[in-house]
């Protein structure tokens, strides 16, 4: 089962919040594998994605198995929000065309 999510955690040593939308892909009821992520700065402006093992423009590299959505109550200082495929999907197409070269 594939989940959809919007995440805002604070990086302390950012001095900020860390904004990043992902598709993940269930593999118990505690941990995902994450598929594809985009990165945002504090304006909300795509600045990179992570595809297929690797980072295209500026993003962090996420671990390969990350918490499951419903476990992310469990973290402090992490936001969460569900969102919808399509909408992840628009965002994704937006991305793309903000980082093709």
């Amino acid at each position: 089962m594939k989940h959809y999510v919007r995440l805002a955690y604070t990086v302390p040593e950012l001095g900020g919040e860390l904004l990043t939308v992902a598709e993940l892909e269930e593999i118990s009821a505690t941990q995902c594998t994450m598929l594809r992520m985009i990165e945002f700065d504090p304006a909300e402006a795509i600045t990179g994605v992570y595809v297929d093992g690797r980072v295209i423009g500026q993003a962090n590299t996420p671990m390969d198995t990350v918490g499951h959505p419903d476990t992310y109550n469990a973290y402090d200082g992490l936001r969460s929000t569900r969102i919808s495929q399509p909408e992840f999907e628009g965002l994704w197409q937006e991305a793309l065309q903000i980082l093709r070269p």
